[in-house]
This record gives C-alpha cells, structure tokens and sequence, in this order.
C-alpha cells in the first residue's frame, strides 16, 4: 500500500499486524502477522469517504492499484466498519461489507449500486 503516497494520500491504520487473535486481538484472524488491516484514507488532512462523489475516482484508483498489486481481500461498508474505513489484506480472495460500496469494490469501477453482504 506504499503506493498511495504518490497518489498524495496518506493512510492510517486503525488495526492490523498483530501476532494472533487472542484476548487483546482487533478483527478478524485475517489481521494476524501483518496479513491485513483495517484502514482510513487521508488526502489533504481530510478522512475520504464513498459517501462524498467527489472522493470515489481516487478511492476507486486506490483500490484498482491496491488488487493490482496483490491485495486479495478488500471490506467495507457504512455499516460495516464506519464511512471511509476499508479492511485490506491478504489470504482467500474476498470482498465484502455493507451498502452500495461493496459493488464499487468489486468492479473497481467507481460505480455505486447495492451489493448483498457477505455472510
């Protein structure tokens, strides 16, 4: 995800990187070891939000590149981690989440329509 400095945004992480999912673990196992994590976009010190069009061409990039370069597992949702927080990593291959984003998601076309959750 080194590449979203050169897209002028920053990238904070909320969880991830943990050694196992016991008692002080945050998420899901697929955050164990440094394998995903969950994570707020910044551009201009301001948080990007699917909810605001004009963020969705970057947020859209920044997906597209993220699966470009490897990232398999990609979450997100209003409903499912906040507005503008996304689950990234590694492992099975998935996409899920809550709401209109989680289409965006899997196309990476910047287009928002109502995708089921997944179970």
């Amino acid at each position: 995800m080194s590449f979203v400095s050169d897209l002028g945004v920053t990238m904070d992480v909320i969880s991830g990187g943990q050694e196992d999912n016991g008692p002080n673990g945050t998420g899901s196992t697929r955050h164990n070891h440094g394998n995903a994590a969950d994570v707020d976009f910044y551009k201009d010190g301001r948080k990007l939000d699917w909810n605001n069009p004009a963020d969705l061409p970057l947020l859209t990039q920044i997906v597209q590149t993220a699966k470009s370069r490897g990232v398999t597992g990609i979450g997100a949702g209003d409903d499912y981690m906040g507005a503008g927080r996304f689950h990234v990593g590694f492992g099975d291959p998935g996409v899920w989440g809550a709401g209109a984003v989680v289409q965006m998601l899997r196309s990476g076309s910047g287009t928002l329509t109502t995708a089921p959750r997944r179970p």
